[in-house]
């Protein structure tokens, strides 16, 4: 009836809009204000391929239907593995919300769960009640329940709010508030128990994070992490949490980045905490503050002569009267000549380092205040030359390079021994490496040197689409002048400066086809006649739920994982020292069918003879639903009475109705997965297509 805009009629009639196709026997609806009736009506929702079939589908608007005395899946609706009847559903696309009344879940035609009433989001988060967590803790706190509420405040804001309750430690409250604004973004997480039952003691853990852009070179921002006490990771925490944080980062900074450089006030301090079965932790140095001014390579006019500047100024301090506190200034100019094209390079440069301490008494070391300065012009000169040809392997064409390459550092010796250790380690060994002029990182020593550095790399890229095959390299570094060790301080007070320092390194890197590559990297020490390091890796990745890693690894007289030593202390022991022989192996694969998939990893130390961590998980597709379950073992304590490690093993269970929610237990087994199998890809299509 075109004269009122509506529609009446019967058998097989269909009714598509934006956000949903209708069908049913009989249709009564008015075109203008979108509102009708539909008789035995079916409704697919496109955002989310929920189907919903009912006795009647009220129509109230473009946005918003009601299905009375139905039911609803993200199933093959013919033959659905899971659904829920419920006396009505609605479906809210204004708040992008839907609810269901007086209803029951059924598996297969089983049914398992009575539901008075029912919340899902429509392609949208909303606001509500999600799925409860519930699981065991790593430590003495029993199991837990919780109850999350999401609370959807705007599109940029958000907070979910999760009471706890644990069986052997009591009452928790968990909250986080995420934000995200059009100059930065930032997240407040806490955790509060008010009164332990084992000790009566308040537990909590603050995390916020700010990042934000105030002008278009001004960027600011702040991280604040602190812990009540130094079991809480163990009691509440899981494997990242334990692993990662012994050193709770406080800081605040601001940053101006023009393009020609950098200025930058930085303020730091840590907490460090000391779990127990650890050997004793070592603190680090507080920044109060930091400031820092580098100018980038400049062109000096029209000339090939660029002038760059390294700058700093840091006030350490902390440490309660264990750690030597001073105040440290670098000044670092350089002058570089650039000389390059597309066959070849030459890089002569000249630098100046000046470094300037002030220190405060400290016992065993200096009884009053004290100056040191340090004064060392650096000499380099890098140069390369690129050479490429055509190559063909197995009717396959390359384009091949071989790029030498030959390096010069200049440093005198100076005796650094006097210097604190403030922010100094060795730098992580690569060829890379051994075409820098420091083997340090920091700035509390720097190596002398008169050292030539040769290499080459190859790279083998295919012709046809661009990828690159293979790009192997080796490098030896040649010390004209052998290196006085004991420029760098006493062995006991500084161990860490006595690492293994390689200076011949191989690096074979390959991708033999789309579905296999390895790795493999060698580390030998030619004036010791030491192999400091070697790795093999091999990733096997065909396809996506098919992929398997294997990584092995040796690394020569390192200390253990912690080590009674602080900076700055002259009556501490030696750290014990071991080579390092660990395998890791991780993977994911289908089982029967692509419809389950196994996925593990495991990780043994040689040295040990122990597992450090493991985990195995299976999961089944069944299209419009599946489930996860995954059981992870990993060590929280290193050496107990009976000098054996403490494990804590955890488990996690997550059911996904596709379209509809997550229920889960123990946590998320998708992100530990991510973690842990390089290449893992979840489950999250729907294989039947609703």
């Amino acid at each position: 009836d075109q004269k009122v805009s509506r529609v009446t009629g019967g058998d097989n009639i269909k009714l598509t809009r934006g956000y949903d196709i209708m069908t049913g026997s009989f249709v009564d609806y008015y075109i203008d204000i979108n509102k009708g009736t539909i008789k035995k009506g079916t409704a697919l929702q496109k955002a989310t391929n929920i189907f919903a079939s009912g006795e009647e589908i009220d129509i109230y608007n473009q946005e918003k239907y009601k299905i009375k005395k139905g039911y609803l899946t993200s199933c093959d609706p013919n033959n659905p593995a899971w659904h829920i009847r419920a006396q009505e559903a609605t479906f809210d696309y204004q708040n992008n919300l839907g609810t269901a009344r007086g209803a029951a879940f059924y598996a297969e035609s089983i049914p398992i769960a009575y539901l008075p009433y029912l919340q899902f989001p429509l392609g949208k988060k909303q606001s509500g009640f999600i799925v409860p967590v519930l699981g065991k803790s790593g430590g003495n706190s029993g199991y837990y329940l919780g109850l999350p509420y999401y609370w959807n405040m705007a599109p940029n804001y958000d907070m979910t709010i999760t009471p706890i309750l644990y069986s052997d430690s009591g009452f928790m409250l968990a909250d986080e508030f995420r934000y995200l604004t059009e100059s930065g973004f930032g997240q407040m997480f806490t955790q509060q128990m008010p009164s332990d039952w084992n000790t009566g003691q308040y537990r909590y853990y603050w995390s916020l994070e700010d990042r934000h852009d105030i002008l278009q070179d001004v960027h600011v921002g702040y991280d604040y992490n602190y812990v009540s006490d130094s079991s809480y990771f163990n009691d509440f925490g899981n494997f990242v949490s334990v692993v990662n944080n012994y050193n709770l980062d406080q800081s605040v900074f601001v940053n101006y980045t023009p393009s020609w450089g950098l200025f930058g006030v930085k303020a730091q301090q840590y907490q460090t905490i000391q779990p127990p079965g650890i050997p004793k932790v070592a603190q680090i140095y507080a920044k109060a503050p930091e400031v820092r001014f580098n100018i980038n390579q400049q062109q000096l006019g029209k000339s090939n002569l660029q002038a760059g500047l390294i700058s700093q100024y840091t006030d350490f301090a902390g440490g309660g009267g264990s750690l030597q506190v001073g105040q440290r200034v670098v000044a670092y100019p350089d002058l570089t000549l650039v000389l390059e094209n597309n066959w070849g390079f030459l890089k002569p440069r000249i630098g100046y380092n000046y470094t300037h301490y002030q220190l405060a008494p400290f016992f065993g070391l200096q009884n009053d205040y004290s100056t040191f300065d340090r004064s060392l012009p650096i000499v380099t000169v890098d140069s390369g030359l690129i050479f490429e040809r055509p190559a063909s392997f197995f009717s396959t064409n390359y384009v091949q390079t071989i790029e030498p390459r030959l390096y010069y550092v200049y440093i005198p010796e100076v005796n650094q021994s006097n210097i604190p250790m403030f922010d100094t380690a060795p730098a992580t060994f690569n060829i890379d490496q051994l075409f820098l002029e420091n083997r340090f990182s920091g700035f509390d020593r720097i190596n002398m040197a008169n050292n030539l550095t040769i290499g080459a790399s190859s790279k083998l890229i295919n012709d046809n689409n661009g990828i690159e095959v293979a790009n192997w390299g080796i490098a030896y570094r040649y010390k004209i002048t052998p290196e006085n060790q004991f420029i760098y301080g006493d062995f006991t007070r500084f161990p860490v400066l006595y690492q293994p320092r390689p200076d011949l390194i191989l690096e074979l890197n390959n991708n033999w086809a789309r579905s296999i590559s390895t790795n493999a990297s060698f580390q030998y020490d030619t004036v010791f006649g030491n192999i400091d390091a070697y790795v093999f890796k091999l990733s096997y990745n065909p396809e996506d739920y098919k992929v398997i890693n294997a990584r092995f690894s040796y690394q020569y007289n390192l200390p253990t994982l912690f080590y009674n030593y602080t900076p700055g202390q002259v009556d501490a022991p030696p750290p014990n020292y071991e080579n390092q022989y660990a395998l890791d192996l991780s993977g994911q694969w289908p089982l029967f069918s692509n419809h389950w998939l196994l996925e593990g990893r495991i990780n043994y130390d040689f040295t040990m003879n122990k597992f450090l961590n493991y985990l195995g998980g299976i999961e089944y597709n069944g299209g419009c639903w599946s489930v996860r379950l995954l059981a992870e073992n990993y060590v929280t304590n290193i050496y107990l009475a009976n000098n054996q490690p403490k494990y804590t093993t955890t488990y996690m269970l997550q059911v996904t109705l596709t379209g509809l929610t997550n229920i889960g237990f123990g946590g998320d087994p998708i992100r530990e997965l991510n973690i842990n199998v390089p290449g893992y890809v979840p489950i999250v299509k729907n294989s039947l297509g609703y």
